[in-house]
């Protein structure tokens, strides 16, 4: 396994080398003969393919693009390129810079009504605000990109902001709000197909199970990640996951094992060049060592730790190392070594902490210095008085905005979760809610499948599970294209609907298939409903267009009348649906007539 997976790395370095420095060079050839409009958009190109390896070039690239742009007077490319810059500032961890520049590209897309490139620009702002402690800027741009997003129907929008909602319940320590938000995130990814944010929001999924200390669990969703990203050859995913892996088999008390992990993670973040990752993995590697007593080892890690830390710029990863410096001195008793880092620890805390409350007294200590001159100028005569009187406005003012902000960081946590609790309705309905059809998605069906089973667990009360699918669906495609076959998609839901009683439940199970759930009826009652739903798709006339399209539908019923398990009893229906399409497809078929 270690030999496997040191060659895996092995020659993930090296492709990720050969078409990172392939690219480059590609594009650094373009540029020398490009012009106008192409020049920017190769200059921001090679912004975004030099970030995370030099952050610095790409910042330059960035400018040079920004500086084209505005001697063209191109809107939509100055805010491209302000949006570049900001994006590398906040890798960089400097996220002073990287708010100015987003806030810089925001209004040059408000100007032009770009709405994705608001919505886009709105969520990284989330980011960075959520990164500088900023938790209600952060909640208020992520709700309104994903409100722009859902006015789109842009469902990777869609996606990437609920990701980011995740991230946002993640770091105020809900992990059961921030786990429904990357789910969420993850059922639209696996419906419009995106393995990169399906390997992205198994990662998070993950990370969730390893705080949630439920390890076995959080490495399943690891290595799923991983299989997909290794497909992808995305190295800083791979090194991301390998580095998770590692901790988790930290926590499960397998250092070996979780070295093996995190210095392939560190061998590829050092080709790659990523400074802040290379930092944290480094930290990690040097707590196992620490935590084994391993001194000579640990000061190797911490040393090359602290170098990329200070050179990232990144407050939360320095605060780390003084903390494990503190801990190594502490080991070899050389207490007074460990006293200083235990100051620089303490310090670089308290800044991070006081930061947000820092900035906001500032601001305010800036709007009343203003007033206070202007009233000097317009009353000269009594500026001693005024100048008091002012001062002294100033300090109230001050310290009741000091009392209101140390209230509000206990306060501020209720006040959220009030304020989501509003939210979270319609989001709930947008989650369980099929894209084209509207009715209940597949993981929508699996909630009041689990419901009915509770329900059947209490008093003995069967339900019916039906699963139809649409046969040949793949020439209606074929024969009238996409938009016929969405079409029919959805009068057939329609059709389906108007058929079933107000206690069942409809839903697209995926593709052409679709589920019914009905509850209290018995296998007979449930052959019923089957046969006349066949019949009436049978004889249902889709007209498309002017083109008239006949479809059928096979149908498997199945029963819940037993202690089973879920996984059972849909197999076992999946089971009957495709005896039916052995049969000759357009009928019914029981489980209760399976062999």
């Amino acid at each position: 396994m270690k030999l496997l997976i040191v060659t895996t790395v092995l020659i993930l370095i090296l492709n990720t080398l050969i078409r990172a420095d392939t690219k480059i060079d590609f594009l650094q050839e373009k540029l020398l003969t490009s012009k106008d409009y192409d020049r920017i958009d190769i200059l921001n190109q090679l912004s975004i393919e030099t970030r995370n390896s030099d952050p610095l070039e790409s910042i330059d690239y960035g400018r040079r693009a920004l500086q084209l742009a505005e001697s063209l007077k191109s809107r939509i490319y100055i805010a491209h390129s302000y949006k570049n810059i900001g994006t590398t500032y906040h890798i960089m961890g400097d996220y002073a810079l990287a708010k100015t520049n987003l806030e810089s590209a925001l209004k040059s897309y408000m100007k032009i009504a770009d709405k994705r490139g608001i919505a886009s620009t709105l969520n990284n702002l989330g980011l960075v605000n959520l990164k500088m402690n900023k938790l209600d800027k952060a909640l208020e741009f992520f709700l309104n990109s994903l409100k722009l997003e859902t006015e789109m129907d842009n469902q990777s929008g869609i996606a990437h902001s609920y990701n980011n909602l995740g991230n946002f319940y993640y770091q105020i320590d809900e992990m059961e709000q921030a786990l429904e938000y990357y789910s969420k995130a993850l059922i639209i990814y696996e419906e419009i197909d995106d393995n990169t944010g399906i390997s992205n929001e198994l990662n998070n999924i993950g990370v969730i199970y390893d705080e949630k200390k439920e390890y076995l669990i959080a490495l399943e969703y690891y290595l799923k990640s991983l299989e997909i990203d290794q497909l992808l050859q995305e190295p800083s995913n791979i090194a991301t996951l390998y580095n998770n892996i590692g901790i988790v088999y930290q926590n499960m008390d397998m250092p070996d094992k979780a070295l093996e992990y995190l210095v392939n993670s560190l061998d590829i973040t050092k080709e790659i060049g990523e400074k802040y990752s290379i930092a944290n993995t480094a930290i990690n590697i040097a707590n196992i060592y620490l935590n084994n007593n391993n001194l000579s080892s640990a000061l190797q890690y911490l040393k090359l730790g602290l170098e990329y830390s200070e050179a990232s710029g990144a407050k939360d990863l320095l605060v780390s190392i003084y903390h494990l410096y503190s801990t190594y001195h502490s080991q070899k008793r050389d207490f007074e070594l460990a006293f200083y880092y235990q100051g620089k620890y303490l310090n670089e805390k308290i800044k991070i902490v006081s930061e947000q409350n820092q900035n906001m007294l500032t601001e305010i200590k800036k709007e009343f210095e203003l007033e206070k001159k202007q009233i000097e100028i317009d009353h000269s005569r009594t500026s001693r008085k005024i100048t008091f009187i002012v001062t002294l406005f100033i300090a109230i003012i001050v310290a009741v905005a000091l009392l209101s902000i140390l209230h509000s960081r206990f306060s501020f946590k209720e006040r959220l979760i009030t304020e989501m609790n509003n939210v979270n309705d319609k989001l709930k309905v947008v989650a369980r809610t099929d894209p084209l059809t509207k009715i209940a998605n597949r993981r929508a069906m699996l909630e009041k499948i689990e419901y009915e089973r509770y329900r059947f667990e209490r008093y003995e009360r069967a339900f019916v599970i039906m699963i139809g699918d649409i046969d040949n669906f793949k020439d209606v495609n074929d024969s009238f294209g996409h938009d016929a076959g969405d079409f029919v998609l959805k009068e057939l839901s329609a059709l389906i609907l108007s058929l079933s009683r107000k206690q069942d439940i409809i839903g697209r199970w995926g593709g052409e298939e679709f589920m019914l759930l009905l509850p209290e009826t018995n296998l007979t009652g449930g052959r019923k409903v089957a046969e006349k739903i066949n019949r009436s798709i049978r004889e249902k006339v889709f007209n498309y267009k002017g083109n008239i399209i006949h479809i059928t539908m096979t149908l498997g019923v199945g029963i819940y009348d037993q202690h089973d398990s879920i996984e059972d009893i849909i197999a076992i229906t999946d089971k009957a649906l495709y005896e039916g399409k052995h049969r000759g497809k357009n009928t019914i078929v029981t489980i209760s007539e399976l062999s």
